[in-house]
């Protein structure tokens, strides 16, 4: 297939995909983006479906760094540090787990019990999981945990500063990793792709907004077990919507219905705010802030670091990281990183906001403190990655397959050195 053909092929295969739940499990958000990244990957040959690592290491999003203007002139970084073997997990081989960082361990969550690697041209499913373990990377060191409620899969997951909250349309659970206990809470109002913390709650968005309805997204209490709706964003059917908070406000970047069938190649998407009311976010009103914000591609994702929207470059690649300024209005593009080597790149799924660095997926880094951007090395001939999330300043990688399509059940952790 020449690339003329490619070209054809992704546009036929690339059109809006409605999510929708999955019988038997927890299954909230991820759904329209897997369907299409399958049929992408299975075009293109690309190993790079992984659902559940939105979730990840969320609590950061909203906490601010202090950035010196003079050091905000785009740049490309290039990082040192070698990869490390960690200690072998508990866990079975899986796929598809949930993920969350709760600043002293990696919890991963069930999955799907899977031997068919998400390029491979097999369709077997394998069974949902219950089970999960935690990971020390300061001890080198997993443990069991209890298994949830339920099993449970292509989720987020929100570190509240006490739990790990996933919202499920059958029931939300919590986990205490103090206490190794699991609780149940109301279930979720919507699928949601994505969840951020807030002041005392946490945000959960979905990844489409359906033309007319109700509320698509929702703040959670976790504490009262209450559920309250956002108000609807002004863009009415949008896909590939992002949400990220600065401390105050949540701000929104989406696509419209027009331009997500396209977004291969870059397409215009818009941003948004939700201004606070005198009852708080949920009595708020949005504003629009840009209506035709610069192109991007699916996947990818708005997170709030250094004073500014960061929007980073997505795993279908393509697409190039980018910074809005609230302060001037102005959006910057940053410089794509180039390959590090001559080996094949990481695979990287989206791994979230880490202390340095923002993974959206693929080996693209944009740093939380300066207007810069750096590549994942590559990371020794893993074909899919079932794990990935910042560990603080370390980003650990968990289970996925080798070269030869089996499966794996070791990690590696990269502690990036170098500015």
């Amino acid at each position: 297939m020449d690339d003329e053909e490619l070209r054809g092929a992704l546009r036929r295969y690339a059109e809006p995909v409605p999510p929708g739940p999955r019988a038997g499990a927890i299954v909230v958000g991820r759904v329209a983006r897997r369907r299409r990244r399958r049929r992408m990957a299975g075009i293109a040959a690309v190993a790079l479906v992984v659902a559940g690592t939105a979730g990840v290491a969320a609590g950061l999003a909203g906490e601010d760094i202090a950035v010196d203007p003079a050091d905000r002139a785009p740049r490309t970084v290039q990082l040192g540090g070698d990869w490390r073997e960690i200690a072998e997990s508990p866990l079975s081989p899986r796929v598809r787990a949930i993920t969350a960082w709760t600043g002293e361990e990696l919890v991963v969550l069930g999955g799907m019990e899977d031997g068919c690697p998400p390029d491979a041209n097999c369709v077997a499913m394998g069974r949902p999981l219950a089970d999960g373990a935690a990971y020390d990377p300061d001890a080198d060191r997993w443990r069991p945990i209890a298994p949830a409620p339920q099993t449970l899969h292509d989720g987020t997951a929100v570190w509240t500063g006490s739990e790990v909250v996933v919202p499920g349309l059958e029931v939300t659970l919590a986990y205490d990793p103090v206490s190794d206990r699991w609780r149940e809470l109301d279930a979720a109002p919507g699928g949601f792709d994505r969840g951020v913390r807030t002041d005392a709650d946490v945000a959960f968005s979905a990844y489409q907004q359906e033309a007319g309805g109700g509320p698509t997204d929702w703040l959670l209490d976790p504490g009262s077990d209450r559920w309250t709706p956002l108000p609807r964003d002004p863009f009415g059917e949008s896909y590939d919507r992002s949400l990220a908070w600065d401390g105050t406000r949540l701000w929104l970047v989406s696509m419209s219905v027009d331009h997500h069938g396209p977004a291969y190649d870059g397409s215009p998407s818009r941003l948004a705010v939700l201004e606070p009311g005198p009852g708080g976010i949920a009595a708020g009103t949005w504003r629009v802030v840009d209506e035709s914000s610069p192109d991007l591609v699916y996947e990818q994702d708005a997170w709030w670091a250094g004073g500014r929207i960061v929007v980073t470059p997505g795993p279908y690649g393509g697409g190039v990281g980018r910074l809005y300024d609230p302060e001037s209005g102005t959006w910057t593009e940053l410089p794509d990183p180039g390959p590090t080597s001559s080996d094949p790149p990481c695979p990287l799924p989206a791994a979230g906001i880490g202390a340095s660095w923002i993974s959206g997926g693929g080996p693209g880094l944009v740093s939380t403190e300066e207007d810069a951007t750096a590549q994942v090395p590559p990371c020794g001939g893993r074909t899919h990655i079932a794990v990935a999330a910042w560990a603080g300043d370390t980003l650990v990688l968990w289970g996925g397959f080798d070269e030869d399509l089996r499966p794996l059940t070791s990690g590696l952790a990269w502690t990036p050195t170098g500015r």
